[in-house]
């Protein structure tokens, strides 16, 4: 079956464990309010905190990934990625997602040898010369 992917932040998990990962849904982040609220002052090595980010992880990526597990999902999270794991759930503007896309384009205008090269605009007409900008004394 061809599933459709819920639009997210691709994260390496390390190891080549590359997942699309979605924002929270409403309905996790109404059971997670409170919780996801408690990260803000906890250390993120907390017990609950880790709790707290494990289940957040699991039913975010249980959108794109229906098969994944729980403990599966706790194996992916370490001290070494928990925040940047906590930045792409919170993706609620899209920011980090609109990034990549356009990096994306990017490197796909690159692949195409596009003829005026990334970032090219046409050259600026010269600005017009105001009073006293000319010599008076020619």
């Amino acid at each position: 079956m061809n599933m459709l992917m819920i639009p997210g932040v691709r994260y390496d998990f390390g190891g080549g464990r590359v997942y699309l990962v979605p924002p929270l849904s409403l309905g996790a982040l109404e059971l997670l309010q409170a919780d996801l609220a408690a990260l803000a002052t906890a250390p993120m090595t907390d017990p609950a905190s880790v709790r707290t980010m494990i289940d957040a992880t699991h039913m975010a990526l249980r959108r794109n990934y229906p098969e994944l597990t729980r403990p599966a999902v706790g194996e992916l999270i370490d001290v070494g990625n928990i925040g940047d794991v906590y930045e792409c759930l919170m993706d609620v503007a899209g920011v980090k997602r609109r990034a990549q896309a356009e990096a994306d384009a990017a490197g796909n205008e690159m692949a195409k040898g596009s003829p005026t090269g990334p970032g090219s605009s046409p050259p600026s007409a010269p600005e017009p010369a105001g009073p006293g900008s000319t010599s008076a004394s020619t």
